[in-house]
C-alpha cells in the first residue's frame, strides 16, 4: 500500500508515486524504462501527469511530469526536478 506521505529526495531525478488517485491529470503510457529503488526492487513507469501537492504553509503546489509507477510504495519529490523548474530548495 502506498503511503500518503511525500518524501523530498535528492537522489532521484523525477517526482514519482504509485498511487494514480493523486493525479489531477494522468497520461497513461507504457514507458521504456525501469526505476530501481534501493530496497523496493524494480518498477516500470506507466505514465506521467500532474499532482496537486498540499503544503503545510502557503498555496498548493502543482508537480508536473510526475511518474506513475504502479507498485511503488513511496511518494517521492525530486530536489533536482524542483531546482530545474527554478525553485530553491532548503532544509532546516
Amino acid at each position: 500500500m502506498t503511503t500518503s506521505l511525500w518524501y523530498v529526495d535528492n537522489n532521484v531525478s523525477s517526482h514519482m508515486t504509485g498511487n494514480k488517485n493523486y493525479f489531477s491529470k494522468l497520461r497513461k503510457r507504457d514507458m521504456q524504462f525501469h526505476i530501481e529503488m534501493e530496497n523496493d526492487g524494480k518498477y516500470r513507469a506507466k505514465g506521467t501527469g500532474i499532482v496537486r501537492f498540499e503544503r503545510e504553509l502557503g498555496n498548493p503546489m502543482f508537480l508536473r511530469d510526475v511518474l506513475y509507477i504502479p507498485g511503488l510504495k513511496k511518494n517521492l519529490i525530486s530536489v533536482l526536478a524542483l531546482e530545474d523548474k527554478g525553485y530553491k530548495v532548503t532544509f532546516r
